[in-house]
């Protein structure tokens, strides 16, 4: 391949998770190109930090100042009375700078549609979009960009980038949810806290029993990892790359950003890399959970939607069943152990200050965990540790689950000012005239420039005239501020002297206004926002509450799943072209039922009479007019509108569950049932435990009715 053609190939975005502001910094240092983050509410990672009025504006200052975009999670369910308040925090952050809103709660997406059309809306992989159809109603909807499923693989992700209907993002790296995002009632039903509400308590992290009395993480994914597929999805045209885990530290966002920085460039150059085994372990040390793996990336199509069961390699590819919590790395395993030392024949090295957890080689006990503070090394990779305070065996393994140069390393590549911003410099100076600097920084919008003048007009030199190297090595000295200079270009008349202290002014006026510039600018967008009538704003949501539609005969409607992948699509797809072919019997005229945004916009478009179920998570008249406007009557609202106890479906994954039944740490058992059109699976109550659950919700109810 040539340069230039290398020189035009596509590289998408890579977004980086910031829980507060350590993790943005160490996000932008490490060579994000845009970070997602959260505000006080309104968000699904509530946990977090976060960012506050204060501290969002600083955020944004240091991102753009940088070249860095800022993208607003407000991705949460919103009730009608949540809406004024969600329009107010947008409304704020939008004017602050921020560059886009990730949203799951289709009337809130409305409202900023129709009143704050300026701003970039993208929906979140909690809307549920896992198919081009999908993708066809959120452009319909105004959304310019849509975050994917994750259980999607290379084939669909290239073949839904290809429709040109919206940019795609997909993630490459963390957590996974044991679910399809946004089809999660099993946090709520355990324990209240509901994941549609930014309250997720991770249930899916927990111990279960299964019909047999075998214990283990049965829902719990191991960690996805793409760092060898970044060329294959920038080929598919994936516009973002994006890093999960809003409630990782620091040092794990500069791992994760600066691994995925250095071969996403190494594409850009080369066309091709390899992922050397001292970065694949740096990424394994700073997180994982047994290891990694591509969920449903290098899955076949029909392998993903067919009906065949799990095999024991897919469920050991996939799934961590022995721990939720950090693995580390295999590090040796103890000798034997006098007082609080141990010795550990070394597999890799271990260092001092590293965390470490010692597990019973028979899997039987409980794991020792310890910081290195004490290290010898007694014979070629035999060492001797300390603190050990609790008994270990000959035979048991040693993990490395933290690193402290690992850590070290990431801490010294996020202080800030260590990515800098190309800045090109002209000086013109001349007898007779000030001299002047003009300075460029390319922005998103365009070239941004700057001009500082010197004090006085230029003279003549009465003994050396000015050298030009001299200038340049003082307009390079930008020192400790974001930026570096890019081109210098000089333009001097004769014999002129120009002191180091005009120079040094000059320089310092420009680098000073270009920072301010580029940290409060507002784009082409936010410029041109127009002031919303707010009474009228208030009025339109009082006026229009949810209020689902009456049913239609059910014997007419024809009823698809939340998830439709496979045999469903296909159906669905000859409703679709029958209808637009003008050629639709009867049958094909009926009523349908839809539990996604997927195939809303084009089977309303074809004349089908749509109406929208519960998967589509409507919680206010906002979003019922969303959908009405599309030509879909909502029939069901949310299971969040409903109380817990009366919730059925619990889960909907594809993921595979190694059992029948799965009884949580309180005894309630639930039902592992199997799809029998797909490898899908749900996690429902039984009918026994939902009348268990109602009474005592009815009593607990009537028990504060009396303490009133």
């Amino acid at each position: 391949m040539n340069a230039n053609m290398r020189s035009h190939r596509r590289i998408p975005e890579i977004l980086a998770p910031a829980g507060g502001m350590p993790q943005l910094i160490a996000a932008v240092e490490n060579g994000a190109d845009a970070v997602y983050l959260g505000g006080p509410s309104f968000n699904a990672r509530m946990q977090a930090g976060n960012f506050d009025e204060e501290t969002f504006a600083e955020a944004v200052r240091y991102a753009h100042v940088r070249g860095v975009k800022i993208y607003v999670t407000m991705n949460t369910l919103l009730t009608d009375a949540d809406l004024p308040g969600a329009w107010e925090a947008a409304k704020q952050m939008f004017a602050a700078g921020a560059d886009g809103f990730i949203i799951q709660d289709l009337g809130l997406g409305r409202m900023l549609r129709e009143h704050l059309p300026e701003a970039r809306l993208h929906l979140s992989t909690q809307a549920t979009v896992y198919n081009l159809e999908g993708v066809r109603t959120a452009a319909a909807l105004g959304y310019e960009r849509v975050v994917l499923s994750r259980e999607l693989t290379l084939e669909e992700i290239r073949d839904i980038c290809a429709s040109g209907l919206a940019e795609i993002e997909v993630f490459v790296h963390g957590a996974l949810c044991m679910c399809y995002s946004g089809q999660c009632q099993l946090s709520r039903a355990i324990g209240g806290r509901s994941a549609n509400k930014g309250t997720c308590a991770q249930p899916c992290r927990l111990p279960y029993a299964d019909e047999n009395g075998v214990t283990a993480h049965f829902l719990s994914p191991k960690d996805m990892c793409q760092i060898d597929h970044l060329g294959e999805l920038a080929e598919a045209g994936v516009a973002s790359l994006k890093i999960e885990g809003r409630m990782k530290s620091p040092e794990y966002v500069a791992t994760v950003v600066r691994m995925y920085r250095k071969y996403l460039d190494l594409y850009r150059k080369k066309g091709d890399y390899t992922v050397s085994e001292a970065d694949r372990d740096a990424l394994l040390q700073v997180f994982n959970r047994e290891g990694f793996s591509d969920a449903w990336y290098s899955t076949a199509r029909e392998t993903a939607c067919g009906t065949a069961a799990f095999t024991a390699q897919e469920i050991r590819r996939m799934m961590a069943h022995g721990t939720p919590k950090n693995t580390g790395l295999y590090a040796g395993e103890v000798r034997r152990q006098k007082g609080i030392y141990a010795d550990v024949q070394t597999a890799r090295p271990i260092g001092q200050g590293d965390v470490i957890e010692i597990r019973p080689a028979d899997g039987v006990g409980r794991s020792v965990s310890a910081t290195v503070t004490y290290l010898e090394q007694l014979q070629k990779k035999l060492y001797r540790l300390g603190d050990i305070r609790e008994k270990v065996l000959p035979g048991d393994e040693v993990y490395v689950i933290r690193s402290a140069a690992l850590m070290k390393r990431a801490a010294e590549e996020s202080l800030p000012e260590t990515r800098k911003v190309p800045a090109d410099m002209h000086l013109v100076a001349v007898l007779g005239s000030p001299a002047r600097l003009v300075m460029t920084c390319s922005t998103p919008e365009g070239p941004v420039s700057v001009t500082s003048t010197g004090e006085g007009p230029v003279e003549p030199a009465q003994k050396k005239a000015a050298a030009p190297a001299r200038i340049e090595e003082q307009l390079r000295k930008t020192g400790g501020t974001p930026f570096e200079a890019g081109a210098v270009v000089l333009d001097l008349g004769e014999d002129i002297f120009l002191p180091v202290s005009v120079i040094n002014a000059m320089r310092r006026e420009a680098l000073d206004r270009m920072e301010d510039i580029l940290g409060n600018r507002t784009t082409k967008q936010q410029a041109a926002c127009s002031p919303v009538d707010e009474t009228a704003l208030y009025e339109e949501l009082g006026g229009k509450l949810l209020q689902p539609a009456d049913l239609p005969d059910a014997q007419e409607m024809r009823a698809f799943s939340t998830v439709t992948r496979g045999e469903e699509d296909t159906e669905l797809t000859a409703i679709a072209q029958a209808a637009e072919a003008g050629v639709a019997a009867n049958e094909e005229q009926q009523p349908v039922l839809l539990n996604n945004p997927g195939w809303i916009s084009r089977l309303a478009a074809a004349g089908i009479r749509v109406y929208a179920g519960a998967g589509l998570n409507v919680t206010n008249g906002q979003a019922q007019l969303a959908l009405e406007e599309l030509g879909a009557a909502v029939l069901e609202p949310s299971p969040e509108e409903l109380p817990k106890e009366e919730v059925r479906d619990l889960m909907i994954t594809d993921y595979p569950i190694a059992a029948k039944t799965l009884k949580d740490r309180k005894g309630v058992v639930y039902l592992v049932e199997k799809d029998p059109h797909s490898r899908r699976h749900y996690i429902r109550r039984r009918e026994g435990e939902r009348r268990m659950d109602k009474a005592k919700a009815g009593t607990e109810r009537c028990r504060g009715k009396q303490h009133i």
